[in-house]
């Protein structure tokens, strides 16, 4: 059982679930302002309980928040959207320096590799969110056409923080596959190219899902594992190539193992979901 506290940040956690950070703590202050002139500052549980019944699901008042400026991807997805490609861009420009410098790569091979990772960045970005999306209004959707109970706030689910941590793995992996990727089209390795650029995409899908719903919800947790699942099977299958250059293994065992890794801990997750 919830103290009243806990469960007004739950309830408020599930609200603001897929708001921008601004209308987020907009809606925040709006309900305690609502609760405060209702029930006063001395309230029970029980009196909690009955108040958020009364105001029904918590996307009922998540809707006079939401942004609908944009068609394909709106507020916080649109926000994750513009902000991950500012990371994959810089990574980018990072990895035409790195191989020129390190390499003295031909240009025009070079040129197009960098035109190759653009349309695969902007595609794997607009396609991951546009899903995430949908999933966001199927969600909310299906939430409003049930009736709203209490016991729906107590699910069990972890957060899903993009921290540090989080952002040098996306640097670390990106780095890896950019990097690859110029020298694939360097060597003429169309299918190699192609299927690196693939296993971009579904971690791609992974980590801007996860960020969108922000929990180890089922939905995350089983994609998470069909991405990780392609991805260490995608590179395993490249490693069996004749590269005689050991840099170019290395980099695909830390990719294979960064997927197993996280393969074996959102599995954990998917047991203690409910």
């Amino acid at each position: 059982m919830l103290c009243k506290k806990n469960l007004l940040k739950r309830y408020i956690r599930e609200m603001t679930k897929y708001m921008t950070y601004e209308n987020s703590q907009k809606a925040s202050k709006d309900l305690y302002e609502i609760i405060e002139e209702d029930l006063g500052s001395n309230y029970s549980l029980e009196d909690l309980e009955k108040f958020l019944l009364k105001l029904g699901s918590p996307y009922n008042l998540s809707q006079k928040y939401q942004s609908k400026s944009n068609i394909l991807i709106s507020g916080k997805n649109y926000l994750i959207l513009n902000r991950l490609l500012k990371y994959f861009l810089l990574i980018l420009f990072g990895s035409i320096l790195i191989y020129y410098l390190a390499f003295n790569s031909n240009l025009k091979d070079l040129l197009e590799s960098s035109k190759d990772l653009l349309l695969t960045i902007f595609f794997s970005l607009l396609i991951s969110l546009w899903i995430a999306e949908k999933v966001k209004n199927t969600k909310i959707l299906s939430s409003l056409l049930k009736p709203f109970e209490i016991k729906d706030l107590y699910g069990n689910r972890e957060k899903y923080i993009f921290r540090k941590n989080k952002l040098i793995n996306l640097i670390l992996y990106s780095m890896i596959i950019f990097l690859n990727v110029h020298y694939l089209v360097g060597k003429g390795m169309e299918v190699e190219k192609n299927i690196l650029q693939a296993a971009f995409f579904f971690l791609v899908l992974r980590d801007s899902n996860r960020i969108s719903e922000g929990e180890y919800g089922k939905y995350v947790t089983i994609l998470s594992i069909v991405c990780n699942t392609f991805v260490a099977l995608a590179v395993l299958y490249l490693m069996r190539g004749n590269f005689n250059y050991v840099p170019i293994k290395l980099s695909y065992f830390f990719l294979i193992i960064g997927a197993i890794f996280d393969l074996l801990f959102v599995t954990k997750k998917l047991r203690t979901i409910n």
